[in-house]
């Protein structure tokens, strides 16, 4: 799926990110795990895991 990142956690890693369906402040996040990434990247991920409402992703593709 591809993922907006809107930017770092309280440890910068992972990043916070929303897909297509997720709206601010209504929806849960997508943690996403990966390098040289920063906000406002648009990358695809692999979804690991879910926590709670939120997923957790790593990035399998850089951002653009």
């Amino acid at each position: 799926m591809d993922v907006l990142l809107d930017g770092p956690t309280r440890r910068c890693q992972p990043l916070l990110g929303r897909s297509y369906a997720d709206a601010p402040e209504i929806d849960g996040l997508v943690r996403v795990k990966g390098k040289g990434l920063r906000a406002g990247d648009l990358v695809r991920v692999k979804v690991t895991a879910a926590d709670g409402y939120d997923l957790v992703a790593r990035a399998i593709a850089p951002g653009r």
